[in-house]
């Protein structure tokens, strides 16, 4: 066992000098212990924890239901983006803080504060000092979310570690983060221990949140840190073993049994998982109760609407609304100045947003180009539509080379055709999802 654990923190540690991480010392307990997990734990019937409660009351124990399933959590964390990895080392995580109870909280003797939820986030007796769970209750209220449910917690949790947060050190901490988590390369090891050290484990002032100055919390009891570390590793594997069946499929799982079909929406169709997943996290809905209408075009409304959904914007600066076509009292107004703002959409012009006209393939494409930050790109098109000097050309690339967008044809790619709700929900599934 004490071999594997090397030679896994080993790939740690490689896996953490990307990001400019200091050396970290381990002490390897010589009485470490392996426990496995029951089909209770999948099935979320398990609340009991086996914290260290020392110095801690503990609360909200018995919150049984609303306590998730280790099955449910999968689900929500590919979901929501992760990898079948980086998902499992997350839970192998989740299963050492919190036995996959939302509501369980750990109150300190002194009175000065605790730790609550899925990932004990902190918090403070003095309600003004900003603390982890007052950014979770905010930004919860913010998007119209019960901080008390997981997959409140976990929507949260990747908000977190896309965007980084406003925390100084840490808007530079957690993307890295959420970059090794999605690598192909992390291992169910790496992800748990990366996210164990970098999110669950990296405590103190704000020189000690960059990675330069990581250091393991409790210096006096590093044994027990460590316990910690091989615990989530042997969670994680577990998980990983668990759930592989679903590593390439986990699209049509349904944890619920609330999924909502479509009596237009077929299997086999090339959309389905994408319309089932979409509809999981309320990005988009049916055109009524039971139908989808997979070949209706997608306005630019509806475009703005969807991402603000699935990336929970917020608009940037108060600002004044520049488009006179764009109504204060329309559905899609909050969405177009979310987009605006965040220079993820711009107008037609400097006062026209043409929200309820058709959006097209290449409009689409340059929307999620920037909304990833517009990366550089290199290599050459098979498309012979999509000239270098077309406005849309690197976004295109981009989108192609990602395996976000394919062509019409092997040399076509249709950048002026209309996009169509089946489309444009697979887009954003395939721009969010990875195996």
């Amino acid at each position: 066992m004490k071999k594997q654990m090397k030679r896994v923190l080993a790939l740690f540690m490689s896996c953490t000098s990307l990001l400019g991480a200091s050396s970290i010392a381990f002490a390897v307990s010589s009485s470490t212990s392996t426990t496995t997990i029951s089909e209770d734990i999948i099935r979320g019937k398990n609340t009991k924890t086996d914290l260290n409660t020392n110095n801690f009351n503990i609360k909200n124990v018995n919150s049984a239901k609303k306590t998730i399933s280790a099955s449910a959590t999968y689900l929500q964390l590919r979901d929501l983006g992760f990898t079948h990895n980086g998902a499992c080392g997350i839970m192998g995580n989740i299963k050492q803080e919190s036995t996959f109870n939302p509501n369980l909280e750990f109150e300190r003797s002194d009175g000065s504060g605790g730790y609550y939820g899925l990932f004990q986030w902190n918090y403070d007796a003095d309600s003004t000092v900003n603390t982890e769970m007052s950014r979770l209750m905010a930004y919860c209220r913010a998007n119209n979310l019960d901080y008390t449910n997981a997959s409140s917690q976990l929507d949260f949790l990747r908000n977190d570690l896309k965007k980084g947060n406003s925390t100084t050190g840490r808007a530079f901490k957690y993307p890295k983060i959420w970059d090794i988590l999605q690598r192909s390369s992390s291992t169910p090891e790496i992800c748990a221990s990366v996210f164990c050290v970098g999110y669950e484990r990296c405590v103190g002032g704000a020189d000690n949140y960059s990675y330069k100055n990581l250091y393991w919390p409790y210096k006096s009891s590093i044994n027990y840190n460590y316990q910690q570390l091989e615990k989530r590793i042997s969670y994680s594997n577990q998980f990983s073993n668990q759930f592989a069946k679903y590593k390439n499929n986990w699209s049509n799982l349904d944890a619920s049994g609330s999924q909502k079909k479509f009596k237009d929406v077929k299997s086999s169709d090339y959309y389905a998982n994408a319309v089932a997943w979409g509809t999981r996290r309320k990005i988009t809905s049916g055109v009524t109760d039971n139908t989808f209408s997979p070949n209706s075009t997608c306005t630019r409304g509806q475009v703005a609407q969807m991402l603000t959904q699935m990336e929970r914007l917020t608009t940037k600066t108060s600002m004044k609304n520049p488009f006179k076509d764009v109504k204060s009292s329309a559905w899609y107004y909050k969405a177009v100045m979310k987009v605006y703002s965040n220079g993820i959409m711009n107008g037609v012009s400097s006062n026209l947003f043409q929200p309820e006209s058709a959006c097209t393939r290449a409009q689409v494409c340059q929307t999620l180009y920037s909304l990833n930050g517009s990366p550089k790109t290199s290599g050459r098109l098979p498309f012979k539509d999509v000239k270098s000097s077309a406005w849309y050309y690197d976004a295109v690339r981009w989108a192609f080379q990602e395996g976000i967008i394919s062509g019409t044809s092997s040399s076509t790619f249709a950048p002026d055709k209309n996009c169509t709700r089946a489309q444009l929900i697979t887009i954003l599934y395939n721009y969010t999802c990875k195996s």
